[in-house]
């Protein structure tokens, strides 16, 4: 599998060691693009063009648009990493709509008060669902360890390849 169809692809399957790396990888790559967007909204100079409901809106955008690509690659990481555990993309794709979605609820922007759960009940509820969503994710992906034969979702990642191929295929 090419570096490539590993970082963007949803088919096959990779090890727990490939997706500890470069998914972590991935994170200090989407840190380093998000880290000055967000200085410039809390060091911004007033009045920003972040500032009022127009500019929490513009910011929310730009963010997501940035940051899409880093959270397809961690969906990929994320969907092969379950594959090498016999684990269908859908839980993996259903976990990240959800994270992707609570992470843009505008918590502050939402009345108060919306019937008998207060905004701060409904935000810990979100928030907590999530966090408990990314620690299950870390377990199951992180930890358990991949079938070492074949599976409906493609050849094992732990077999042995060969040191040296000569040209033609020939060991």
């Amino acid at each position: 599998m090419t570096l490539r169809e590993e970082l963007f692809g949803f088919h096959g399957r990779i090890r727990r060691t490939d997706w500890w790396v470069k998914g972590i990888l991935t994170g200090i790559v989407a840190l380093a693009v998000i880290v000055p967007l967000r200085l410039m909204v809390v060091v911004g100079a007033e009045p920003g063009p972040f500032q009022g409901e127009t500019g929490f809106w513009l910011y929310q955008a730009i963010e997501l648009l940035l940051m899409a690509p880093f959270l397809w690659v961690q969906t990929a990481l994320s969907v092969k990493r379950a594959h090498d555990l016999n684990i269908p993309a859908w839980p993996i794709l259903v976990f990240q709509v959800f994270a992707v979605g609570s992470g843009y609820i505008p918590f502050d922007q939402l009345p108060s008060n919306i019937g008998p759960v207060t905004l701060v009940q409904a935000a810990f509820v979100v928030n907590g669902l999530y966090l408990l969503g990314c620690l299950a994710e870390l377990v199951v992906l992180g930890f358990f360890p991949g079938r070492q034969s074949a599976n409906r979702f493609g050849p094992s990642p732990y077999a042995e390849k060969p040191v040296f191929t000569a040209p033609g295929g020939l060991e």
